[in-house]
């Protein structure tokens, strides 16, 4: 027999609901919101999972990739869809959503969402940041001569006090190095215009 199950994420806990093929739940259960607890619930042999239905939302990325890589056919469903099914319910909790979502899993009705992998985030906000850096250092070059002076307020005595210039021009130095090293290629050989995958 086919299992369908729906999983309601918040950020201490996720409820899970299992239901069979027939719509009937075979298992509710709430466990903490992190990757292993969850995978050590689905990974009963007694449930043949169909999909496992997740919603987007802050950590649908992180648990996604996790119960993914431990084998379990999971499928991230858009936010809206899951709201309308969800609205004709007359109680709003996190029992009744996963419920929700495991029905809405058995009849196949939802809108599956691309997750992009962690890999992937780590290096499109690596070459985000690296594209800031070079603007930043490219407008720099543009200025020419300029005076920086960083300075900090003190509670000893009124005003502010100017920090060391080696300190401020070391810092930035070293950050430049470290962005213009890079050269036309982002971290494992991939092309600053490429997007990631």
């Amino acid at each position: 027999m086919k299992h369908y199950t729906g999983l309601d994420v918040s950020v201490k806990e996720t409820a899970i609901c299992i239901v069979d093929e027939t719509g009937k739940i075979c298992r509710e259960v709430k466990v903490p919101s992190h990757p292993d607890d969850l995978i050590a619930v689905l990974r009963d042999p007694a449930w043949n999972f169909e999909r496992v239905g997740l919603e987007a939302g802050p950590l649908s990325q992180w648990l996604f990739e996790a119960l993914a890589r431990a084998g379990l056919p999971v499928i991230c469903i858009e936010t809206r869809h899951v709201k309308a099914f969800l609205k004709a319910q007359p109680n709003k909790t996190d029992r009744n959503d996963a419920r929700g979502i495991a029905q809405m899993m058995r009849v196949n009705l939802y809108r599956p969402v691309h997750v992009k992998t962690l890999t992937s985030q780590k290096r499109r906000a690596l070459l985000t940041a690296r594209k800031l850096l070079q603007g930043k250092a490219s407008a720099m070059q543009k200025i020419g001569t300029f005076i920086l002076e960083i300075v900090k307020r003190t509670d000893k005595a009124k005003g502010f006090e100017v920090l060391p210039r080696r300190w401020v021009v070391n810092r930035c130095t070293m950050l430049l190095e470290m962005v213009i090293s890079l050269g036309d290629f982002g971290p494992a050989g991939l092309r600053a215009g490429e997007p990631g995958k």
